[in-house]
């Protein structure tokens, strides 16, 4: 009996196998995970890069009759013509001025907006609240939101064919033959960029990337306040550090968005837009960016 005792001892499972199997199925449901957000990485990188390329392209701009009268003074010239004057409709007769925020600088910024979103989802939540980084989530869904409002805007911008508030300036405009004489600024072979006001490119893209960086800060601060009640309720000390640090985020969250506001006034006075242009570039944007965040954008272990 001591022996059947001593073997059915024998072969009763050790204490540390139920944990080892836990962390084992554990660390297979979290690379699992990655690989899933690696796949969701490359999709979103994909959508980004076609939705950059056909968004300009998918439509033909809309080419408007440009606002302008020739009015008759009712009498002769010495050579026997009537004599004419062009009337040119002044909101489309703003100068060219050099713009802040040219093309590269916008490229720029929005780069950054992006790798500023892959890093606060993945190494700020380790360090405000010891939580799970979720890089490339926060990468897929700033590439989900750039991508869906470039092929948004490009769609749009060709099919309403708005002319710019400098628009006369920008084609070489002639008065004597009453027609445009260059392309858009002379360095375009057309003038279809002169005609894509409405939306504001600029603004949109802005604000599509900025915009889901201050909601991924917010986020992060909402997930660090979560963990700083769930550590009071277990009676844990928690740093002044930590304290202030829902606070602080919040008040960097307001930064991007600032930034962003600060380029579409730029349009408006470069004469480059409309306040209309601007107010729905920035709708845009924000509507692309919030549409990214509900379904790409990690909580950072909170509930959606």
């Amino acid at each position: 009996m001591p022996l059947v005792a001593r073997g059915r001892l024998a072969r009763r499972p050790s204490l540390g196998r139920p944990h080892s199997a836990d962390e084992g199925f554990k660390a297979r449901a979290l690379a699992s995970i990655r690989s899933e957000d690696f796949v969701v990485l490359v999709a979103s990188a994909v959508l980004l890069l076609v939705c950059s390329i056909a968004g300009p392209i998918l439509l033909p701009t809309r080419e408007q009759d440009l606002p302008f009268q020739i009015l008759d003074l009712g009498v002769t010239k010495s050579d026997g013509s009537p004599a004419t004057v062009v009337l040119r409709d002044p909101s489309y007769d703003k100068p060219i001025l050099d713009e802040k925020v040219p093309n590269s600088m916008l490229g720029i910024i929005n780069v950054a907006g992006v790798v500023l979103t892959g890093f606060v989802g993945g190494f700020l939540p380790q360090y405000a609240f010891g939580g799970r980084g979720e890089g490339m989530r926060a990468l897929s869904a700033a590439f989900v939101s750039v991508g869906v409002c470039t092929l948004a805007a490009g769609i749009l911008r060709s099919y309403f064919g708005s002319l710019r508030p400098n628009f006369f300036a920008g084609c070489g405009w002639n008065n004597t033959l009453g027609a445009c004489t260059t392309g858009w600024k002379g360095e375009h072979d057309d003038l279809d960029e002169g005609r894509r006001s409405f939306p504001s490119g600029h603004t949109a893209s802005a604000y599509s990337t900025l915009f889901l960086l201050s909601l991924c800060l917010l986020r992060v601060a909402r997930a660090t306040r979560a963990s700083i009640r769930a550590s009071r309720a277990a009676e844990d000390h928690v740093g002044w550090r930590k304290r202030l640090l829902p606070a602080l985020l919040t008040v960097l969250a307001v930064l991007p968005t600032t930034g962003a506001t600060l380029i579409a006034a730029t349009r408006v006075t470069d004469y480059y837009h409309f306040t209309a242009d601007v107010v729905a570039g920035a709708l845009l944007g924000v509507a692309s960016a919030a549409l990214a965040a509900e379904s790409l954008l990690p909580h950072f272990g909170l509930e959606g």
